[in-house]
């Protein structure tokens, strides 16, 4: 028998015998298993009163779960890009010089693909990660904490970009009002999307 197999039978006896999560928790502490390790042989069993422990089918909730999170992760890109998007637009469009107007492209066509796709794109991460927050926290926390792992890599790749940018133009002495805007939403909105992966980066299950 593995450990993992030892410790989902002891979970089990433990429930049996009548005592209560946070017992069985602070004695698998006590024994060396990490907090992830715990919520996850803990979350394993559905205790109903006047039942044994119910185990729950893992495999499936873990398939529909990595689904689910990869479908976040994507749509959290989206809105990131479009927002970015639609903020260069508006930013091009507010800036653009009086005697150069001609020259510029129209940005409506741009304005109107960034919107449409905010309305698909937003109510989906909104769904996705309601449904995610209301799962066991060991079953959602291995592929939480890789997506929060992937936009932390992306998240630095990009803000180093974006201060390398600013850093250059600033040398060449063509840092315009309409650059740092742009800088500034690109930052702001890569340290939202680390910001909602909050609990994954502090290391919270």
């Amino acid at each position: 028998m593995s450990a993992e197999d030892n410790l989902g039978a002891f979970v089990r006896d433990a429930y049996r015998a009548g005592h209560d999560r946070a017992r069985i928790e602070t004695a698998l502490g006590r024994a060396g298993w990490d907090e992830a390790q715990r919520a996850a042989a803990l979350d394993r069993w559905l205790i109903e009163e006047g039942m044994p422990p119910i185990p729950r089918a893992p495999e499936r909730i873990v398939v529909r779960n990595a689904v689910m999170n990869a479908l976040l992760l994507v749509s959290l890109g989206m809105v990131a890009w479009h927002i970015c998007q639609l903020g260069f637009a508006l930013i091009d469009q507010a800036f653009r010089p009086a005697a150069a107007i001609a020259y510029f492209p129209d940005y409506n066509s741009e304005i109107r693909w960034s919107i449409a796709a905010l309305v698909a794109f937003v109510p989906l991460m909104l769904i996705l990660s309601s449904r995610l927050a209301r799962e066991p926290r060991g079953v959602r926390s291995s592929d939480r904490r890789i997506s929060a792992a992937l936009t932390l890599i992306l998240v630095s790749i990009v803000l180093l970009g974006d201060f390398v940018f600013v850093v250059y133009e600033l040398l060449t002495g063509d840092l315009t009002i309409r650059f740092i805007l742009k800088a500034l939403l690109v930052a702001v909105v890569a340290l939202l999307v680390l910001w909602f992966y909050r609990e994954e980066l502090d290391g919270k299950p």
